[in-house]
């Protein structure tokens, strides 16, 4: 009896190691390296101590501006998404950038935004936050090795991003009228909530050379292009597979010019500094409204149906199409303040809850 409690003793710690890897969640595949039990983080193999020593013990030594950073590993593990980067033989990769995005639906029109973009250490272990409680994609690329892409994680997970070709995209931007090519266009390829750029060369030729591939068939990539004094132009739904090598030109027409005016719905009383946009962020044109309310947005196209946006502080976002006249009014609905107080079962005040307000689109108020 002695020594079997001697022996459950013992086995206390052990247990208490174990259990912070299992509340990591299961891996998505196999690979050779070892996982570090306090963090989830793949060690050196033996042969690679010695040359490269503790990654979480280096300091770092590159400046700022000359190549991106390692991850903070003092962010707690809920603020922050961990994993690593690897070949399709499973060896981790170093230096490949990842980088976190998300789609945020709540604002009107929607913003894609960028959460963090780090490099993944010799291990291929990187850290991205902090990090909303929100679902996050999550890329990673390298030059000479591929690129790889998860979406829907959330802070707290680890993911394993296993590099594979990607797909190359070429072609050319030009005027469509003359044929001449276009210089330093923007463009955008966009998968899901993560989004690459590029620009064009003088003779208006473009490159992205690894895109991920299409995850859903139904979506596919979007591709547009914006140039100063001309329309925007996109391509939808392009599908792009592993090692795919795709041309796709674009042909630009000249910019428009739209007009109005911004007023309180109720009062009819101008509203200053709202913004005009034409398209989803970050790719749109965009002025404010003067004092009087007034606005020209530059270089748009005006064609029937095609959809302009207006955000103004202490109103409802709102969107119109254009008619094809040039001009286009907004009358805004004043938004509302929710107030309120949050407390325990027991009645006790509750400090840093977070109150999420969800306003159905369409719905009046």
């Amino acid at each position: 009896g002695l020594v079997l409690l001697l022996l459950l003793v013992a086995a206390g710690p052990i247990a208490f190691v174990l259990l912070p890897e299992l509340e990591s969640g299961p891996r998505s595949r196999e690979h050779s390296a070892a996982v570090d039990p306090d963090g989830d983080r793949p060690l050196a193999r033996p042969e690679e101590e010695a040359a490269d020593g503790d990654a979480a013990s280096r300091k770092e030594t590159v400046q700022a501006g000359e190549q991106l950073p390692f991850g903070n590993h003092d962010l707690p593990r809920q603020e922050s998404i961990r994993g690593v980067v690897l070949d399709l033989e499973g060896q981790p990769v170093a230096d490949a950038e990842v980088r976190a995005g998300y789609r945020d639906t709540n604002q009107q029109p929607y913003l894609i935004g960028e959460t963090g973009r780090v490099r993944s250490e010799p291990d291929g272990f990187f850290v991205l936050g902090p990090l909303e409680r929100r679902p996050h994609s999550v890329l990673a690329y390298k030059e000479g090795e591929g690129v790889a892409y998860e979406i829907n994680q959330m802070p707290g997970s680890w993911v394993e991003l296993v590099l594979g070709p990607g797909a190359t995209l070429t072609g050319r931007v030009t005027v469509r009228t003359s044929g001449k090519p276009v210089p330093d266009a923007a463009l955008f390829a966009k998968e899901g909530d993560v989004r690459f750029e590029a620009r064009t060369d003088a003779d208006g030729r473009y490159s992205f050379e690894l895109l991920p591939p299409t995850r859903n068939t139904w979506s596919g990539h979007e591709i547009l292009v914006t140039a100063p004094g001309y329309q925007r132009a996109s391509r939808n739904n392009l599908l792009l597979v592993s090692g795919d090598k795709k041309s796709v030109d674009f042909a630009l027409d000249p910019g428009q010019t739209l007009t109005g005016r911004v007023v309180d719905g109720r009062s009819l009383k101008p509203v200053a500094g709202a913004v005009v946009s034409d398209g989803w962020e970050p790719y749109h044109r965009s002025v404010e409204t003067d004092e009087q309310g007034n606005y020209a947005l530059e270089h748009v196209d005006v064609s029937p149906n095609v959809v302009f946006n207006v955000k103004a502080d202490g109103f409802l976002s709102q969107q119109r199409q254009s008619d094809g006249s040039g001009v286009l009014e907004f009358e805004l609905e004043s938004s509302v303040v929710v107030e309120g107080k949050v407390l325990s079962l027991d009645g006790e005040a509750l400090p840093n809850a977070r109150v999420y307000l969800h306003r159905i689109q369409h719905a009046p108020g």
